[in-house]
């Protein structure tokens, strides 16, 4: 389908895709947007009361998430920023991205940090793991890591 144009154009101005609330947080989690649980990862015990990560304010109905890949005069190169829910999202949890309150960071250091999440991912554990492992505090996935290898 990538190499048909009618079905995967390019050069376009604007891109539209359309998914399922449960696969915005699964892209949110890939791209290591971790600043969503900024009060830290969820305890595997009970629900705190008082938690920056709240499925339901992140992937609510007619969830949206927007890339928006803007060029400035006075900028240098192209940046890139994420937006969820119409609220900018900072980048700072990706390395290199500076700390913006427009949520901008430059577009090859975005590409280049999100390279390094790519190489050092264990994908082979990840997909086809043994996860039969006991119950507890190993399971705790909240970080975005999957459970270490037994």
């Amino acid at each position: 389908m990538d190499d048909n144009t009618t079905t995967f154009p390019l050069g376009q101005s604007l891109y539209v895709d359309a998914t399922h609330k449960v696969v915005v947080l699964s892209v949110l989690t890939a791209l290591n947007l971790n600043n969503f649980a900024a009060t830290g990862p969820l305890p595997y015990t009970h629900i705190p009361p008082r938690r920056s990560f709240k499925t339901s304010h992140l992937a609510p109905f007619a969830t949206n998430v927007y890339f928006q890949l803007l060029s400035c005069a006075d900028t240098h190169g192209p940046q890139i920023r994420i937006i969820v829910n119409d609220g900018v999202v900072p980048l700072t949890s990706l390395r290199g991205c500076p700390h913006q309150p427009d949520g901008l960071c430059p577009l090859d250091t975005f590409v280049a940090a999100l390279s390094e999440i790519i190489q050092t991912t264990d994908w082979q554990w990840g997909c086809h793991g043994n996860w039969s492992v006991t119950a507890g505090h190993v399971w705790n996935t909240t970080t975005g890591s999957y459970p270490p290898p037994a």
